[in-house]
């Protein structure tokens, strides 16, 4: 396991979170049956999402991004837009960041958090965003229809959130790919688990795995 030198995840919950999970990954890379060669933790290659890599004897790659919450909000389509420090919505941030590796690397994409997902839609300032299950499952449906994003057809309903989506999700830098087909890899990619234990349960979790693993 790599661990890096200088962290950016910042001080307490959030940061411990982070590591635990981390942990977690690293008990499963001592069972052979899972094929894992390595874990690192804020890897230097994976800028976006870089909290907790997974890497793959075949050479692929989970890539896993952790998002810890000590309130009980959920996570929505409005927590993907939130914009950040830099101006830029949190979707915008890891989809940029994504496609600054994407082509080089076999990359599972993992948005991880604590925070349950969003079960309710609702309108925000007139435009209305679905329940994050709900788009999370239509994409999961219609992405592998189709050639290009360009190509999907969200429902009515969802047409401003849509047209929203696609100006968030462009990497002004990388112009050697089509835009639509390099989102859709993307959405093809992107993988949700949410709901996921609090630190308190993972650090239980943690000595349980490691009880188990070298059978004390």
């Amino acid at each position: 396991m790599s661990l890096p030198k200088k962290s950016s995840a910042g001080d307490g919950a959030p940061y411990w979170y982070e590591w635990s999970v981390g942990l977690l990954e690293l008990i499963k890379s001592l069972l052979p049956e899972n094929n894992i060669e390595g874990v690192t933790i804020q890897h230097h290659q994976f800028q976006g999402w870089d909290d907790v890599v997974v890497r793959h004897v075949d050479g692929s790659h989970q890539l896993i991004q952790v998002k810890h919450s000590q309130n009980d909000q959920s996570f929505t389509v409005g927590s993907l837009l939130e914009k950040r420090r830099d101006g830029r919505s949190l979707i915008a941030y890891l989809y940029q960041s994504w496609c600054s590796f994407e082509r080089n690397f076999s990359a599972t994409p993992i948005l991880f958090s604590n925070r349950k997902m969003g079960l309710q839609g609702k309108s925000v300032g007139g435009v209305y965003r679905p329940a994050l299950k709900e788009l999370i499952s239509w994409l999961e449906s219609e992405a592998s229809k189709v050639i290009t994003a360009a190509d999907l057809k969200p429902p009515e309903k969802w047409n401003e959130l849509w047209l929203q989506l696609d100006e968030e999700l462009i990497c002004p830098d990388i112009l050697t790919d089509d835009e639509g087909k390099r989102r859709l890899r993307f959405y093809r990619a992107l993988q949700f688990r949410m709901g996921e234990d609090d630190l308190d349960q993972v650090t239980s979790h943690l000595v349980t795995q490691l009880a188990k693993v070298f059978g004390v």
